[in-house]
């Protein structure tokens, strides 16, 4: 569990917007998967990220159904 990030679109469910979820996933090339959400309308919400620490780089995306 964790706890609501605004900043980042993370927000608690609500019984009005009960949709929210987040969750990662690793792909070979996040720069060229990161493109392709954003080119199928996608809305970038942070935007690629190096973690050095943990050796890798994330972005935040809502899809287009609002998720």
């Amino acid at each position: 569990m964790l706890d609501e990030n605004p900043e980042f679109e993370l927000k608690a469910p609500t019984p009005d917007e009960p949709k929210t979820i987040w969750f990662n996933i690793l792909v070979p090339d996040i720069k060229e998967t990161f493109s392709k959400v954003i080119s199928a309308g996608c809305i970038d919400v942070q935007p690629m990220t190096e973690l050095p620490d943990y050796g890798v780089s994330n972005a935040i995306f809502i899809d287009a159904f609002g998720y």
